[in-house]
């Protein structure tokens, strides 16, 4: 197999994507987020932007904090808002 020195756009929105999103379902939500920013970064043209929505759709999936308030929400009936704390 043939060594290459850089990876084609496409493949590193694959392979930062995945990552991020194994990330996610570690729960490791910081580490995804810094994958997602230096994906972002490399953002060149409208098709890379439709690839980023889509991979950032993915993310959040794996987002327990956000995957609860969504199940709550069709639970209830209704949005579910995070219980704000007492100061």
């Amino acid at each position: 197999m043939a060594e290459r020195e850089r990876l084609h756009i496409q493949e590193a929105f694959s392979l930062y994507g995945t990552h991020a999103c194994l990330l996610a379902a570690r729960g490791d939500m910081e580490s995804a987020k810094r994958f997602l920013d230096n994906l972002e970064s490399m953002i060149e043209c409208d098709s890379d932007e439709r690839r980023f929505e889509q991979i950032i759709r993915l993310v959040t999936k794996y987002d327990p904090s956000r995957s609860l308030v969504g199940l709550f929400s069709k639970a209830l009936g209704r949005r579910a808002e995070p219980k704000r704390r007492r100061t």
